[in-house]
This record gives C-alpha cells, structure tokens and sequence, in this order.
C-alpha cells in the first residue's frame, strides 16, 4: 500500500520524517546468546581459537604485552583473491577470513553460535563490535494525526500501512543486525530468507 506523500512528500507536516520517533514502539528484545561466558574464555573449534560473541566488549586486548611482541607472534598472513579482495590466511591452521575493507588490519569473523559479526585485529588480537554501517530497511514511524502505525522501506522509498512479516532492528549494545517476526514474536540475529525489502 503506497501512503503517497506521507514521508518525505507533501503532507504539511502531518506525518513524521524518516528515523525513529519518540512515539515508535520500543524495540522487541534481540535473540538471547546460545551461551554466556566472561571476558577472555575462549572456545577453541576445528579451524583455530574463536572468541565467544557474549565475551566480546566493545574494545578488548586478548592479550597482554608489548605491541611488537604481539605483532611478531602473528599468524595471520595478508593476502588478496582473484577479485583484489583482501583476506587473511592463518598459517598453522589453514583457516582464512575476509580483511574489513575500511581498515584491512581487521579481519571479520562470524560467530558460529549466533551469526553476528565481530572484528579482530590480526596483528595484535583485539577485538571489536562490528556496527551495522547502512542502518535497517524497516522504520517503524506513527502518524501524529491519527496516532496509527505503519512502516517504511528505506530501500523501497515508499511506505505501507500493514507490518512485514520480518522487521529488522539494532540492538543497541552490539550494534549489529537483528530480525523480529511481527506474526509468531520471535527474534534472529541471521537474516530470514523471507525477510523482505519490498512495500506489499
């Protein structure tokens, strides 16, 4: 359902502009951690040491010591694909990971338990969040009128009245992505293969 006007358009002022409001519903609770752990625990898989996500802050040194001491004992090997795209290989391990593109001393990491991304530095170990850099597609916005909710693509441009199945969200302590099902309330950190971008 196309709402016309409402956002961005010619509408007086009578409906909010794009972001989250004040009046928006609060945020349904991301999905919880598969498992809890304290900062440093570690889990070791078949292709080398992964941190848990619960254990990961904001900023974290894995390690302590000189810089250059750590940088010397690092495993990890800079390489570039076919493509010029930018990926690390560790070298007892075998394991590789794409570099970050905005800074390639970083590598991303998936945690297997939840899917989130994290970074870590492949000199020296430290960790990081990885913040969601393009925002949602789904803003959830009341009109001040008639105090009714409705949802807008910010990749469709256009606006519907009905909520999609799957609602996209940043939860506020990680910043990375999560989903919310609007018809059975449960959360996700993977994206749905039906999760939607388009307005119905």
């Amino acid at each position: 359902l196309n709402l016309g006007g409402l956002v961005g358009g010619d509408s007086g002022g009578a409906v909010a502009s794009m972001g989250t409001p004040a009046s928006a519903a609060p945020l349904p609770p991301p999905p919880p951690p598969s498992a809890s752990s304290s900062l440093g625990e570690r889990r070791r898989s078949s292709v080398g040491i992964r941190l848990s996500l619960a254990s990961i802050p904001e900023t974290a040194t894995s390690a302590e010591g000189p810089k250059a001491e750590q940088e010397k004992k690092s495993e990890w090997r800079f390489y570039r694909d076919s493509d010029n795209q930018p990926y690390y290989l560790h070298e007892t391990t075998g394991e590789s990971r794409w570099a970050y593109e905005k800074d390639t001393e970083w590598m991303e990491v998936e945690d297997p338990s939840t899917g989130c991304t994290y970074l870590e530095n492949a000199k020296n170990g430290d960790t990081k969040w990885k913040k969601a850099e393009n925002g949602t597609v789904w803003v959830e916005l009341k009109d001040p009128i008639t105090q009714v909710h409705y949802y807008y693509s910010n990749v469709a441009g256009d606006s519907q009245w009905t909520a999609p199945v799957w609602l996209d969200y940043i939860e506020e302590e990680t910043g990375c992505l999560y989903y919310f099902n609007t018809v059975t309330k449960e959360s996700a950190w993977t994206k749905p293969a039906d999760f939607t971008e388009a307005v119905e």
